[in-house]
């Protein structure tokens, strides 16, 4: 696949509510990380997502992919007890 970013994003609230907000491909991993910091209250975490490959924008689902991604890591890293 294609490499995309890298992307970063400050672990404050009013910051990821903004990035959430501009609807580019991590939009919806900004939103996610938003959940988990004020529902968690984590300090953040660094992903290097090199091995996807799902093509961006295609109606894939590479988003929510992303998404589940950082969901699981935020989960593992912090060990949140989060389930499905």
């Amino acid at each position: 696949g294609n490499v995309c970013g890298p992307t970063e994003f400050s672990m404050d609230p009013q910051a990821l509510l903004a990035a959430a907000a501009t609807g580019d491909h991590f939009s919806y991993v900004a939103g996610v990380a938003y959940q988990i910091l004020v529902r968690c209250h984590v300090s953040g975490l660094v992903l290097h997502n090199y091995k996807t490959d799902l093509p961006a924008r295609k109606g894939l689902s590479s988003s929510a992919a992303a998404c589940v991604l950082a969901a699981r890591a935020f989960n593992r890293v912090y060990d949140l007890k989060l389930t499905v």
